[in-house]
């Protein structure tokens, strides 16, 4: 399900600061064992390439990060995490900027609270790999934001087949919905704005005293 936790696990692996399908795999797995020791290794590997956290974490890969929380129906929580993590690297990158995002991002992972799945079910159907792939392949990602593989998220999705068996991940194509799962929103009550999920939800629209 795609509450905090969950959806913070999810950004780590879409900015690039974690290795594919290493966030997605149920804490009791073993490979999680196996990623823990992949991810010693590379540390090693990425301080010998001087490839820093901070050529990293760049505006497009902030971007990709907000991407993969709206198609996934994510925790409002990453529209205040975000910002906070761009703050540290010295980038502007606002809740608004997050809500942008949001609008224009398709909602294709069918993830509790809003849908039917949880977290174990998305990583067996494929991991975060296998959504981001779909958002890469229409347009949704930035392919050349450097990762710590010391490849590019383009090059660590080449490899990575769409899985037809599953129906958890929607192709980006052919949504739940047009726009995220999460949304921003500014006016008379939030004039600084706030962010609402809707995954799930089949109104939109209320009316009534405030």
């Amino acid at each position: 399900a795609q509450f905090t936790a969950n959806t913070m696990a999810t950004v780590a692996e879409a900015i690039g600061l974690a290795l594919p399908y290493s966030c997605g795999a149920p804490a009791p797995y073993e490979m999680r064992d196996r990623f823990n020791y992949a991810s010693g290794e590379k540390v090693m590997e990425l301080i010998a390439k001087n490839i820093r956290p901070r050529d990293i974490v760049t505006l497009k890969s902030l971007e990709n990060a907000a991407t993969v929380v709206s198609a996934t129906g994510g925790s409002t929580n990453a529209a205040l995490h975000l910002p906070a993590i761009a703050h540290e690297a010295g980038i502007k990158f606002d809740l608004f900027d997050v809500a942008a995002i949001f609008e224009k991002t398709p909602y294709i992972a069918d993830l509790k609270p809003g849908g039917k799945y949880v977290a174990k079910d998305m990583f067996e159907a494929g991991g975060i790999p296998l959504l981001m792939k779909t958002l890469l392949d229409h347009g949704y990602l930035h392919g050349d934001c450097m990762t710590v593989t010391g490849r590019t998220l383009a090059e660590n999705m080449q490899h990575v087949a769409w899985n037809d068996s599953q129906d958890v991940v929607r192709p980006a194509n052919r949504p739940i919905t047009k726009t995220g799962g999460v949304v921003g929103l500014k006016g008379n009550l939030a004039p600084e704005g706030a962010i609402v999920k809707v995954a799930g939800m089949s109104e939109l629209k209320f009316s009534g005293p405030a």
